[in-house]
């Protein structure tokens, strides 16, 4: 996709939210950072109903040997498009609703950033001490994003990213 759209888009953080939160503190006693792996992914998701959208930013720490997740962070950041940024938006004919590259990629950076809250918050005084790694929302995030809307119900079909790497990268 081309970075194309510059559709200014007014958003309202409507609120944050801790989908998951999994740490195993068994296994965390025992693992060596050099042995570990991080995962990370995107889902994006629209409510017609509400004019709102949303991004949920999945972080994960696995043990490389066997695969094991060690801790499992869910964030959602979601938000409410005013109406006529929301108009501009959906396509009615072709039946779809388009994010433009700017605003995928504000609404990542504050699920990231509200997960490196959660994270410190949730695992501060734990044996486990990792941070998710700064990084550029221009290397996950290619360009606009066009999300099918289904004509049946007008539910949003979720587009999901994932990245995956080595801790000490």
């Amino acid at each position: 996709m081309a970075k194309s759209s510059k559709i200014k888009v007014q958003l309202q953080l409507l609120k944050l939210t801790t989908e998951q939160f999994f740490h195993a503190e068994s296994i965390t006693s025992k693992v060596d950072k050099t042995g570990l792996s991080i995962s990370n992914s995107l889902e994006y998701g629209l409510d017609i109903s509400k004019l709102a959208t949303g991004c949920i930013y999945k972080f994960e720490l696995i043990k490389d040997d066997g695969n094991v997740p060690v801790l499992v962070l869910e964030v959602g950041a979601h938000f409410k498009i005013d109406e006529k940024s929301f108009d501009k938006l959906f396509d009615k004919k072709e039946n779809t609703f388009t994010l433009p590259f700017a605003t995928v990629c504000l609404m990542l950076s504050v699920a990231v950033g509200a997960a490196r809250g959660f994270l410190h918050a949730k695992t501060e005084g734990t044996n486990i001490n990792v941070s998710i790694p700064i990084f550029d929302p221009e290397t996950i995030i290619t360009g606009d994003l066009i999300i099918p809307i289904s004509s049946k119900s007008l539910e949003i079909t979720k587009k999901k990213k994932s990245n995956k790497r080595n801790p000490t990268e």
